[in-house]
């Protein structure tokens, strides 16, 4: 029995629960992740608005997310759950940081599934193949980078918050990875375990530094709050970055030059045998192969330097990558006005040979076109006359 006054200790249950689907196991090869959460030492419940986040979408990207819906209980944790399942479920159309914010602020300022003054969020979209990080935030503490020679910098932040009206504009940023290096997302309940932001922030800091080569968010916790509980809740995650994606992931990379079209034959007869040893049907190769064929193209009349073209298997998705190093190109929302063009087609036939197209920029100029292969491609008499056609001739 509950005496009055006192509070029970942290049932897991409740807090599992809540956190159910954070804590379900995200494995992307390189990469590390560790989540913790704790309620308010004054708390009537265990659970509140405190989240933290981390999924990958169809194209091998990781998103991460940590925000803080203000009050404790189910009403908060409610809340909560809404707002980062409206993060999960604009991520999973477009994982850009910045687009998943302004959707949400839409949402909130609609009124729907808000129940509080405010909402803080953070969100990052991690590429395991690149090591770029591109991320906004809305009003939340900045997370913290740790670099391989263990000195920590604050990632830039500053916007204001969610559902207050504003419909601000969101700034997009960008930073490159190392292996090595870590990041740590966290609620500002650590930062004010002491009553003190300044002193906290410097404590978190210091911590961070020390803990190098642990991989865990509790051990930052325990750090900071020693055991005392946090006066508000706490959620933390933190990440891991040891290296990029790589052979032994089952990456397969190849180096083109965009002026050389025999190449691109070679890595598109490459990519089929490689999808052949896969399991993936006459008809799968084939589209596969048009539109590596396609984008290939894009980069002939985009740049003149060198590509690569990379095929990731590392996810549930088989993921073709072409990446250039020219002046970059987007993809058209309509088709070219003049019927005859022999531009500005091509995305469009690639879309519908993928079950996913996303296009975007390089950090170091260039773009980045990402490709969800089908596996399954309904037999077609007349397809698969076609390609034999091809293939005779």
């Amino acid at each position: 029995m509950q005496v009055a006054g006192t509070r029970r200790p942290p049932d897991r249950s409740e807090i599992d629960a809540v956190f159910g689907l954070q804590r379900a196991a995200l494995e992307v090869p390189g990469l590390t992740f560790d989540g913790f959460y704790e309620p308010g030492r004054h708390a009537h419940s265990r659970v509140g608005g405190d989240w933290y986040d981390a999924f990958r979408v169809r194209d091998g990207r990781v998103v991460l997310s940590i925000g803080d819906v203000p009050g404790v209980g189910l009403r908060a944790a409610a809340t909560m759950t809404t707002v980062r399942q409206v993060i999960r479920g604009v991520a999973s159309m477009n994982p850009d940081p910045r687009m998943i914010l302004e959707a949400l602020e839409r949402i909130l300022d609609g009124g729907a599934a808000h129940d509080a003054p405010f909402v803080t969020a953070w969100v990052g979209v991690l590429d395991p193949i690149e090591l770029t990080l591109d991320y906004a935030s809305a009003g939340h503490p900045p997370p913290l980078l740790r670099t391989p020679d263990l000195a920590v910098r604050t990632l830039a932040g500053g916007d204001p918050p969610l559902g207050i009206g504003l419909r601000a504009k969101r700034n997009l940023h960008a930073v490159q990875l190392e292996g090595g290096s870590a990041l740590l997302l966290y609620t500002d309940g650590l930062i004010e375990a002491d009553r003190d932001v300044i002193r906290g922030e410097r404590a978190v800091r210091d911590a961070f530094a020390r803990l190098a080569g642990a991989a865990s968010a509790q051990a930052m916790h325990d750090m900071i709050v020693a055991g005392r509980g946090a006066h508000d809740e706490i959620a933390l995650l933190y990440v891991g970055i040891e290296r990029a994606l790589g052979p032994q992931d089952g990456l397969h990379t190849w180096p083109v030059d965009a002026a050389n079209a025999l190449e691109g034959r070679r890595v598109r007869r490459d990519l089929a045998e490689t999808l052949n040893t896969l399991g993936y049907g006459r008809a799968a190769r084939f589209q596969a192969e048009l539109a590596l064929g396609e984008l290939l193209g894009n980069v002939v009349r985009h740049t003149r330097g060198e590509a690569e073209v990379r095929f990731d298997v590392s996810a549930r998705d088989a993921v073709l990558h072409v990446l250039d190093r020219g002046c970059g190109f987007y993809r058209n929302a309509k088709l070219p006005a003049n019927a005859f063009s022999e531009s500005g087609r091509g995305l469009f036939l690639v879309e519908a040979m993928v079950d996913d197209l996303i296009v975007s920029p390089r950090p170091s100029g260039g773009s980045h076109v990402r490709a969800v292969l089908r596996r399954h491609v309904p037999a077609d008499a007349a397809l698969d006359a076609t390609v034999d056609e091809l293939i005779a001739s």
